[in-house]
């Protein structure tokens, strides 16, 4: 991902191709050697990785992180974000701060886990074509949503699991009412760091920055394409909005 594919090839294989791609989780022998590598030239180690209940890559690395701790005497955390793509970048980016104002490893983690449920993601499906490829929609509702023209609008829920949190019936539908939830969240919260996500869409991205700064008053932390693993599914010219709550 974005090392030997780049996203334009990758997108574009994802058309052509008959077989659909699946993605593999980092193994065991990974994860022990990253660990050794960093306990090696750091103090302690703080990993924070997708929702354990969309990857068994928590579980992986939890047990690396057991096994090279007691070996090496070094404290290793690993968290369960229970989200992913924007909202974990958000986490992690807010983490590497509270590192940098120089926080204990256990106060930092202790932050961190307060910032989890702060976290959210609202992702504008274009197309289920690609989900039903993937085995993640039926062909029958793949079929009733494309003659209804319905677009979903997925986040996640508080124990990290995807859900439909709205729908829309054109692209343009999607954005009004994504900002229609993002008006109402900085209205009873203070946003804290936002980001515009998009899969090999950087038009239309620059389309949802441009109207979430203007609810939020700030730029965003970063606009990016976000990875193959994840546009996979949720399909080229998907945009997604990220945000960290504060409180």
């Amino acid at each position: 991902d974005k090392v030997t594919v780049t996203p334009d090839q990758f997108y574009r294989m994802l058309d052509e191709q008959a077989e659909f791609p699946k993605t593999a989780q980092p193994g065991p022998q990974v994860f022990e050697s990253l660990y050794e590598t960093l306990a090696g030239r750091y103090d302690s180690i703080i990993a924070v990785h997708l929702s354990q209940k969309l990857s068994g890559t928590f579980s992986t690395s939890l047990a690396a992180a057991r096994r090279v701790s007691q070996q090496s005497g070094k404290k290793i955390t690993v968290i369960d974000s229970r989200t992913l793509s924007g909202a974990l970048g958000l986490l992690v980016l807010g983490l590497a701060r509270l590192i940098e104002e120089g926080r204990p490893h256990d106060d930092a983690v202790a932050e961190a886990e307060r910032m989890l449920p702060k976290a959210k993601i609202l992702v504008g499906v274009r197309t289920l074509k690609y989900m039903v490829r993937g085995g993640r929609v039926s062909p029958m509702a793949g079929a009733a949503a494309k003659v209804l023209n319905l677009k979903p609008i997925v986040s996640m829920n508080e124990d990290g699991e995807s859900k439909i949190f709205d729908k829309a019936f054109s692209q343009r539908g999607i954005l009004k009412k994504i900002l229609r939830h993002l008006r109402t969240d900085a209205r009873a919260n203070r946003v804290r760091d936002y980001c515009i996500l998009h899969a090999h869409n950087p038009k239309d991205a620059l389309a949802y920055a441009a109207e979430v700064e203007s609810v939020f008053g700030a730029r965003p932390a970063f606009t990016m394409d976000i990875s193959p693993a994840i546009g996979l599914n949720a399909g080229v010219g998907t945009v997604a909005v990220s945000f960290l709550l504060e409180g």
